[in-house]
Protein backbone atom coordinates (compact mmCIF):
# COMPACT_ATOMS: atom_id res chain seq x y z
CA UNK A 1 0.00 0.00 0.00
CA UNK A 2 1.73 3.10 -1.20
CA UNK A 3 1.19 6.20 0.94
CA UNK A 4 0.28 9.54 -0.55
CA UNK A 5 0.89 11.40 2.70
CA UNK A 6 4.50 12.28 3.53
CA UNK A 7 5.06 11.60 7.21
CA UNK A 8 6.83 14.50 8.84
CA UNK A 9 6.49 17.36 11.26
CA UNK A 10 8.34 20.58 11.85
CA UNK A 11 8.24 20.69 15.64
CA UNK A 12 8.75 23.55 18.02
CA UNK A 13 12.41 23.86 18.85
CA UNK A 14 13.70 23.12 15.34
CA UNK A 15 17.36 24.03 14.87
CA UNK A 16 18.11 27.29 13.12
CA UNK A 17 18.48 27.61 9.36
CA UNK A 18 21.58 29.52 8.37
CA UNK A 19 21.17 33.03 6.90
CA UNK A 20 17.53 33.15 7.95
CA UNK A 21 15.65 35.91 6.20
CA UNK A 22 12.90 37.97 7.76
CA UNK A 23 10.32 35.81 5.96
CA UNK A 24 11.92 32.64 7.30
CA UNK A 25 12.01 34.05 10.83
CA UNK A 26 8.35 35.03 10.66
CA UNK A 27 7.42 31.62 9.27
CA UNK A 28 9.37 29.93 12.05
CA UNK A 29 7.67 31.99 14.74
CA UNK A 30 4.25 31.12 13.32
CA UNK A 31 5.16 27.44 13.09
CA UNK A 32 6.35 27.44 16.71
CA UNK A 33 3.12 29.16 17.75
CA UNK A 34 1.08 26.61 15.78
CA UNK A 35 2.84 23.62 17.33
CA UNK A 36 2.66 24.98 20.89
CA UNK A 37 -1.04 25.81 20.47
CA UNK A 38 -2.07 22.33 19.33
CA UNK A 39 0.10 20.57 21.91
CA UNK A 40 -1.68 22.60 24.64
CA UNK A 41 -5.22 21.56 23.68
CA UNK A 42 -6.89 19.06 26.02
CA UNK A 43 -10.07 18.72 23.96
CA UNK A 44 -10.82 19.36 20.32
CA UNK A 45 -13.44 18.89 17.64
CA UNK A 46 -13.06 19.78 13.95
CA UNK A 47 -14.29 18.82 10.50
CA UNK A 48 -11.97 18.34 7.55
CA UNK A 49 -12.33 17.70 3.83
CA UNK A 50 -9.62 16.27 1.58
CA UNK A 51 -10.04 16.41 -2.18
CA UNK A 52 -7.57 14.32 -4.19
CA UNK A 53 -7.37 13.99 -7.96
CA UNK A 54 -5.10 12.00 -10.26
CA UNK A 55 -4.87 12.24 -14.03
CA UNK A 56 -2.57 10.57 -16.54
CA UNK A 57 -1.17 12.66 -19.39
CA UNK A 58 -3.13 12.08 -22.57
CA UNK A 59 -6.16 10.68 -20.76
CA UNK A 60 -9.40 12.68 -21.01
CA UNK A 61 -10.64 11.72 -17.58
CA UNK A 62 -8.95 11.26 -14.25
CA UNK A 63 -9.97 10.07 -10.81
CA UNK A 64 -11.24 12.33 -8.06
CA UNK A 65 -12.25 11.51 -4.52
CA UNK A 66 -13.36 13.52 -1.52
CA UNK A 67 -12.97 12.29 2.05
CA UNK A 68 -14.82 14.14 4.80
CA UNK A 69 -13.91 13.55 8.44
CA UNK A 70 -15.13 14.62 11.85
CA UNK A 71 -12.52 14.42 14.61
CA UNK A 72 -13.24 14.53 18.34
CA UNK A 73 -10.61 13.96 20.99
CA UNK A 74 -10.10 14.33 24.70
CA UNK A 75 -6.62 13.71 26.02
CA UNK A 76 -5.20 11.30 26.87
CA UNK A 77 -7.45 8.41 25.90
CA UNK A 78 -10.64 9.43 24.10
CA UNK A 79 -10.73 9.62 20.31
CA UNK A 80 -13.35 9.46 17.57
CA UNK A 81 -12.73 9.88 13.85
CA UNK A 82 -15.70 9.44 11.53
CA UNK A 83 -14.77 9.20 7.85
CA UNK A 84 -17.15 9.67 4.94
CA UNK A 85 -16.31 8.99 1.32
CA UNK A 86 -15.18 6.05 -0.77
CA UNK A 87 -11.43 5.43 -0.97
CA UNK A 88 -10.52 5.31 -4.64
CA UNK A 89 -7.03 6.83 -4.46
CA UNK A 90 -6.53 6.30 -0.72
CA UNK A 91 -8.69 5.30 2.21
CA UNK A 92 -8.86 6.42 5.82
CA UNK A 93 -10.59 4.43 8.53
CA UNK A 94 -13.12 5.57 11.03
CA UNK A 95 -11.52 5.10 14.45
CA UNK A 96 -12.58 5.12 18.08
CA UNK A 97 -10.69 4.87 21.38
CA UNK A 98 -12.51 4.40 24.67
CA UNK A 99 -11.77 2.42 27.83
CA UNK A 100 -8.43 1.24 26.38
CA UNK A 101 -10.19 -0.40 23.42
CA UNK A 102 -9.36 0.85 19.93
CA UNK A 103 -11.79 0.12 17.11
CA UNK A 104 -11.10 0.83 13.43
CA UNK A 105 -13.56 0.44 10.59
CA UNK A 106 -12.23 0.11 7.05
CA UNK A 107 -15.08 0.26 4.57
CA UNK A 108 -15.31 -2.85 2.46
CA UNK A 109 -12.44 -4.52 4.31
CA UNK A 110 -13.56 -5.17 7.86
CA UNK A 111 -12.98 -4.01 11.42
CA UNK A 112 -9.95 -4.05 13.72
CA UNK A 113 -10.48 -4.22 17.46
CA UNK A 114 -7.48 -4.06 19.82
CA UNK A 115 -7.57 -4.05 23.62
CA UNK A 116 -5.04 -2.64 26.07
CA UNK A 117 -4.50 0.63 24.17
CA UNK A 118 -3.80 3.23 26.89
CA UNK A 119 -3.70 6.48 24.89
CA UNK A 120 -4.28 8.15 21.54
CA UNK A 121 -0.54 8.21 20.87
CA UNK A 122 -0.33 4.48 21.62
CA UNK A 123 -3.14 3.83 19.15
CA UNK A 124 -1.44 5.78 16.36
CA UNK A 125 1.88 4.03 17.02
CA UNK A 126 0.53 0.50 17.43
CA UNK A 127 1.70 -2.07 14.84
CA UNK A 128 -1.62 -3.86 15.39
CA UNK A 129 -3.39 -0.70 14.19
CA UNK A 130 -1.29 0.13 11.13
CA UNK A 131 1.99 1.57 12.40
CA UNK A 132 4.92 0.47 10.24
CA UNK A 133 8.60 1.23 10.97
CA UNK A 134 9.57 0.82 7.32
CA UNK A 135 6.92 3.33 6.27
CA UNK A 136 7.96 5.53 9.21
CA UNK A 137 4.36 6.08 10.18
CA UNK A 138 0.85 4.67 10.33
CA UNK A 139 -0.12 3.36 6.92
CA UNK A 140 -3.82 3.63 7.75
CA UNK A 141 -4.06 7.10 9.27
CA UNK A 142 -1.22 8.79 7.37
CA UNK A 143 -2.55 8.18 3.87
CA UNK A 144 -4.67 11.29 4.37
CA UNK A 145 -2.19 14.16 4.59
CA UNK A 146 -4.79 16.45 6.16
CA UNK A 147 -5.18 14.08 9.12
CA UNK A 148 -1.49 13.16 9.25
CA UNK A 149 -0.38 16.79 9.44
CA UNK A 150 -2.82 17.56 12.23
CA UNK A 151 -1.92 14.46 14.27
CA UNK A 152 1.75 15.36 14.22
CA UNK A 153 0.96 18.83 15.48
CA UNK A 154 -1.28 17.49 18.24
CA UNK A 155 0.92 14.71 19.61
CA UNK A 156 4.58 15.10 20.46
CA UNK A 157 5.14 11.33 20.39
CA UNK A 158 3.84 11.23 16.81
CA UNK A 159 5.68 14.29 15.55
CA UNK A 160 9.01 13.96 17.28
CA UNK A 161 12.04 13.32 15.13
CA UNK A 162 10.67 14.82 11.93
CA UNK A 163 12.33 18.20 12.32
CA UNK A 164 15.22 16.91 10.23
CA UNK A 165 12.86 16.69 7.25
CA UNK A 166 12.29 20.44 7.22
CA UNK A 167 14.57 21.84 4.52
CA UNK A 168 13.24 25.39 4.53
CA UNK A 169 10.51 27.82 5.64
CA UNK A 170 8.99 30.78 3.87
CA UNK A 171 6.33 33.29 4.81
CA UNK A 172 4.34 34.07 1.66
CA UNK A 173 2.05 36.73 3.12
CA UNK A 174 -1.43 37.43 4.38
CA UNK A 175 -4.38 35.84 2.60
CA UNK A 176 -8.04 35.02 3.03
CA UNK A 177 -9.54 31.53 3.32
CA UNK A 178 -13.30 31.72 3.28
CA UNK A 179 -14.28 34.37 5.83
CA UNK A 180 -11.02 34.09 7.78
CA UNK A 181 -7.85 36.16 7.52
CA UNK A 182 -4.88 33.85 7.23
CA UNK A 183 -1.10 33.59 7.15
CA UNK A 184 0.27 31.65 4.18
CA UNK A 185 3.43 29.59 4.80
CA UNK A 186 5.44 27.25 2.61
CA UNK A 187 7.23 24.37 4.35
CA UNK A 188 9.85 22.62 2.22
CA UNK A 189 10.37 18.99 3.25
CA UNK A 190 12.92 16.36 2.34
CA UNK A 191 12.27 12.91 3.73
CA UNK A 192 12.09 9.25 2.73
CA UNK A 193 9.11 7.02 2.15
CA UNK A 194 9.66 3.26 2.11
CA UNK A 195 13.36 3.97 1.58
CA UNK A 196 12.84 6.28 -1.40
CA UNK A 197 13.71 10.03 -1.34
CA UNK A 198 10.64 12.23 -1.14
CA UNK A 199 10.58 16.01 -1.58
CA UNK A 200 7.49 18.13 -1.17
CA UNK A 201 6.52 21.72 -0.50
CA UNK A 202 3.53 22.17 1.76
CA UNK A 203 1.44 25.30 1.38
CA UNK A 204 -0.26 25.93 4.72
CA UNK A 205 -2.82 28.59 5.62
CA UNK A 206 -3.19 29.42 9.33
CA UNK A 207 -5.89 31.56 10.88
CA UNK A 208 -4.60 34.89 12.19
CA UNK A 209 -4.93 35.69 15.89
CA UNK A 210 -4.36 33.98 19.23
CA UNK A 211 -5.95 30.75 18.02
CA UNK A 212 -3.94 29.73 14.96
CA UNK A 213 -6.37 27.15 13.63
CA UNK A 214 -5.37 25.33 10.46
CA UNK A 215 -7.53 26.42 7.53
CA UNK A 216 -6.05 24.89 4.41
CA UNK A 217 -3.25 22.58 3.26
CA UNK A 218 -2.10 22.17 -0.34
CA UNK A 219 1.02 20.08 -1.04
CA UNK A 220 3.06 20.38 -4.22
CA UNK A 221 3.44 16.72 -5.24
CA UNK A 222 5.23 17.26 -8.53
CA UNK A 223 8.48 15.74 -7.19
CA UNK A 224 6.92 13.17 -4.91
CA UNK A 225 5.80 10.82 -7.69
CA UNK A 226 8.29 11.18 -10.57
CA UNK A 227 7.39 9.92 -14.01
CA UNK A 228 8.23 6.26 -14.53
CA UNK A 229 9.99 5.20 -17.72
CA UNK A 230 7.50 4.04 -20.29
CA UNK A 231 4.54 5.31 -18.28
CA UNK A 232 2.43 8.44 -18.91
CA UNK A 233 3.11 11.40 -16.64
CA UNK A 234 0.75 11.52 -13.68
CA UNK A 235 -0.59 14.72 -12.17
CA UNK A 236 -1.65 14.35 -8.56
CA UNK A 237 -3.32 17.12 -6.58
CA UNK A 238 -4.54 17.28 -3.01
CA UNK A 239 -6.29 20.06 -1.12
CA UNK A 240 -7.23 19.73 2.52
CA UNK A 241 -9.43 22.15 4.44
CA UNK A 242 -10.56 22.39 8.06
CA UNK A 243 -13.70 23.99 9.49
CA UNK A 244 -15.89 24.15 12.60
CA UNK A 245 -12.96 24.26 15.00
CA UNK A 246 -13.83 24.03 18.71
CA UNK A 247 -11.02 23.89 21.25
CA UNK A 248 -13.32 23.62 24.30
CA UNK A 249 -16.13 21.25 23.31
CA UNK A 250 -18.28 19.32 25.77
CA UNK A 251 -18.33 15.59 25.11
CA UNK A 252 -20.24 12.63 26.46
CA UNK A 253 -18.96 9.04 26.48
CA UNK A 254 -21.33 8.34 23.61
CA UNK A 255 -19.20 10.55 21.37
CA UNK A 256 -16.35 8.02 21.63
CA UNK A 257 -18.40 4.83 21.44
CA UNK A 258 -17.76 2.76 18.34
CA UNK A 259 -20.75 1.47 16.36
CA UNK A 260 -21.35 -2.25 16.28
CA UNK A 261 -20.20 -4.24 13.23
CA UNK A 262 -22.88 -5.75 11.03
CA UNK A 263 -23.64 -9.44 11.23
CA UNK A 264 -21.81 -10.06 7.95
CA UNK A 265 -18.75 -7.90 8.83
CA UNK A 266 -15.58 -9.52 10.14
CA UNK A 267 -13.65 -8.20 13.15
CA UNK A 268 -9.87 -8.79 13.26
CA UNK A 269 -7.43 -8.41 16.19
CA UNK A 270 -4.82 -6.55 14.12
CA UNK A 271 -4.08 -4.94 10.77
CA UNK A 272 -1.91 -7.91 9.77
CA UNK A 273 -4.79 -10.27 10.56
CA UNK A 274 -7.13 -8.17 8.43
CA UNK A 275 -4.70 -8.25 5.50
CA UNK A 276 -4.25 -12.01 5.87
CA UNK A 277 -8.02 -12.37 5.91
CA UNK A 278 -8.31 -10.41 2.67
CA UNK A 279 -5.57 -12.45 1.02
CA UNK A 280 -7.10 -15.67 2.31
CA UNK A 281 -10.33 -14.85 0.52
CA UNK A 282 -8.37 -15.33 -2.72
CA UNK A 283 -5.94 -17.95 -1.41
CA UNK A 284 -7.24 -20.20 1.38
CA UNK A 285 -3.72 -21.50 2.13
CA UNK A 286 -3.12 -18.41 4.27
CA UNK A 287 -5.85 -19.60 6.64
CA UNK A 288 -3.55 -22.47 7.65
CA UNK A 289 -1.43 -20.25 9.90
CA UNK A 290 -1.97 -21.31 13.51
CA UNK A 291 -3.41 -24.72 12.64
CA UNK A 292 -1.73 -28.11 13.09
CA UNK A 293 -0.09 -29.67 10.04
CA UNK A 294 -1.41 -33.06 9.00
CA UNK A 295 1.12 -35.85 8.75
CA UNK A 296 2.13 -37.18 5.34
CA UNK A 297 4.84 -39.14 3.62
CA UNK A 298 6.28 -38.72 0.12
CA UNK A 299 9.09 -40.36 -1.85
CA UNK A 300 12.31 -38.40 -2.14
CA UNK A 301 14.10 -37.82 -5.41
CA UNK A 302 16.76 -40.49 -5.65
CA UNK A 303 15.08 -42.88 -3.18
CA UNK A 304 14.10 -43.09 0.51
CA UNK A 305 11.02 -41.41 1.97
CA UNK A 306 10.16 -38.18 3.78
CA UNK A 307 7.64 -38.40 6.64
CA UNK A 308 6.66 -35.16 8.38
CA UNK A 309 6.01 -36.66 11.82
CA UNK A 310 9.54 -38.07 11.98
CA UNK A 311 10.95 -34.54 11.88
CA UNK A 312 8.65 -32.89 14.39
CA UNK A 313 9.54 -32.53 18.04
CA UNK A 314 13.17 -31.86 17.24
CA UNK A 315 13.20 -29.79 14.07
CA UNK A 316 11.43 -26.95 12.27
CA UNK A 317 10.25 -28.06 8.82
CA UNK A 318 10.03 -25.85 5.74
CA UNK A 319 7.89 -27.24 2.92
CA UNK A 320 8.10 -25.45 -0.43
CA UNK A 321 5.74 -26.55 -3.21
CA UNK A 322 7.02 -26.04 -6.75
CA UNK A 323 6.91 -27.34 -10.34
CA UNK A 324 9.23 -27.19 -13.32
CA UNK A 325 6.59 -25.38 -15.41
CA UNK A 326 6.29 -22.43 -13.02
CA UNK A 327 8.49 -19.50 -14.10
CA UNK A 328 9.60 -18.27 -10.63
CA UNK A 329 10.75 -21.70 -9.51
CA UNK A 330 14.47 -21.46 -10.28
CA UNK A 331 14.80 -18.32 -8.16
CA UNK A 332 12.67 -19.74 -5.35
CA UNK A 333 14.72 -22.94 -5.20
CA UNK A 334 17.99 -20.98 -5.22
CA UNK A 335 16.60 -18.84 -2.39
CA UNK A 336 15.80 -22.01 -0.45
CA UNK A 337 19.38 -23.20 -0.98
CA UNK A 338 20.71 -19.91 0.43
CA UNK A 339 18.37 -20.14 3.40
CA UNK A 340 19.51 -23.70 4.01
CA UNK A 341 23.14 -22.58 4.05
CA UNK A 342 22.38 -19.79 6.52
CA UNK A 343 20.53 -22.09 8.96
CA UNK A 344 22.66 -25.20 8.50
CA UNK A 345 23.67 -25.18 12.16
CA UNK A 346 20.05 -24.95 13.30
CA UNK A 347 17.49 -27.71 13.73
CA UNK A 348 15.76 -26.99 10.43
CA UNK A 349 14.73 -29.32 7.61
CA UNK A 350 13.94 -27.81 4.21
CA UNK A 351 12.07 -29.90 1.66
CA UNK A 352 11.15 -28.74 -1.85
CA UNK A 353 8.00 -30.65 -2.80
CA UNK A 354 7.64 -30.99 -6.56
CA UNK A 355 4.08 -31.11 -7.83
CA UNK A 356 3.06 -33.36 -10.80
CA UNK A 357 6.47 -33.72 -12.51
CA UNK A 358 8.09 -37.10 -13.09
CA UNK A 359 11.47 -37.84 -11.47
CA UNK A 360 13.48 -37.66 -14.70
CA UNK A 361 11.98 -34.26 -15.56
CA UNK A 362 12.80 -32.96 -12.06
CA UNK A 363 16.42 -34.17 -12.28
CA UNK A 364 16.88 -32.60 -15.71
CA UNK A 365 15.44 -29.28 -14.53
CA UNK A 366 17.62 -29.11 -11.42
CA UNK A 367 20.74 -29.91 -13.47
CA UNK A 368 19.89 -27.30 -16.10
CA UNK A 369 19.29 -24.60 -13.47
CA UNK A 370 22.39 -25.49 -11.46
CA UNK A 371 20.41 -26.35 -8.36
CA UNK A 372 21.87 -28.91 -5.98
CA UNK A 373 22.21 -29.49 -2.27
CA UNK A 374 18.46 -29.39 -1.72
CA UNK A 375 16.10 -32.13 -0.59
CA UNK A 376 13.32 -32.76 -3.13
CA UNK A 377 10.15 -34.75 -2.45
CA UNK A 378 7.77 -35.87 -5.20
CA UNK A 379 3.99 -35.35 -5.08
CA UNK A 380 3.26 -36.63 -8.57
CA UNK A 381 -0.37 -37.52 -7.79
CA UNK A 382 -0.99 -34.36 -5.76
CA UNK A 383 -1.89 -36.22 -2.60
CA UNK A 384 -0.36 -33.64 -0.24
CA UNK A 385 -1.35 -30.55 -2.22
CA UNK A 386 -4.97 -30.47 -0.92
CA UNK A 387 -4.07 -30.66 2.77
CA UNK A 388 -1.88 -27.58 2.43
CA UNK A 389 -4.45 -25.86 0.18
CA UNK A 390 -1.93 -25.21 -2.58
CA UNK A 391 -3.65 -23.08 -5.22
CA UNK A 392 -0.62 -21.19 -6.51
CA UNK A 393 3.08 -21.95 -6.57
CA UNK A 394 5.60 -21.42 -5.26
CA UNK A 395 4.02 -21.82 -1.83
CA UNK A 396 6.21 -22.19 1.26
CA UNK A 397 4.93 -23.46 4.61
CA UNK A 398 6.85 -23.19 7.90
CA UNK A 399 5.93 -25.91 10.40
CA UNK A 400 7.14 -25.49 13.97
CA UNK A 401 8.63 -28.23 16.11
CA UNK A 402 5.23 -28.61 17.76
CA UNK A 403 3.55 -29.29 14.41
CA UNK A 404 1.83 -25.92 14.21
CA UNK A 405 1.93 -24.05 10.91
CA UNK A 406 3.75 -20.84 11.79
CA UNK A 407 3.79 -19.08 8.42
CA UNK A 408 2.63 -19.46 4.82
CA UNK A 409 4.33 -17.61 1.94
CA UNK A 410 2.61 -17.31 -1.42
CA UNK A 411 4.83 -16.43 -4.34
CA UNK A 412 8.39 -15.19 -4.36
CA UNK A 413 9.89 -11.70 -4.06
CA UNK A 414 13.10 -10.06 -2.85
CA UNK A 415 11.90 -10.12 0.78
CA UNK A 416 11.28 -13.89 0.80
CA UNK A 417 14.76 -15.06 1.71
CA UNK A 418 15.45 -12.65 4.64
CA UNK A 419 11.92 -13.08 5.99
CA UNK A 420 12.23 -16.86 5.95
CA UNK A 421 15.59 -16.76 7.71
CA UNK A 422 14.09 -14.53 10.42
CA UNK A 423 11.21 -16.96 10.90
CA UNK A 424 13.60 -19.84 11.51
Amino acid sequence: MRQIGVLWLACAGIGSISSATADEAKARALLDQLTAFYRSLETLSVRSETMTSAKAEGQPDGMTQTIKQTLKLKRPNRFALVSEGKGILFSTPSAYLKDAVATLKLDGQGWIRAEGVPSIEAMLRSPDLGYDKVASGNILFDQNLTLSFLNKLLFKAIGQGWENDLAGLRYVGEDTVGKFKAHHLVLATETRQFGDPAKMNLNVWIQQGEKPFLLKLEPDMSELFPQQEGQPKMTLKMIGTWSEWNNSPTFSEKDFTAPKPGDDEKVFPSFDALMRGQMAADNPALELTGTMAEDFSLPLLGGKEFKLSEQLGERIVVLSFWATWSSPEAESLKALMKVGEKVKDQAVTIVAINVTDKPDAVKAYLKKMGIDNITVALDMKETVVPQFKVHAIPQTVVVGKDGEIKQVHIGMDSAFEPELVDEL
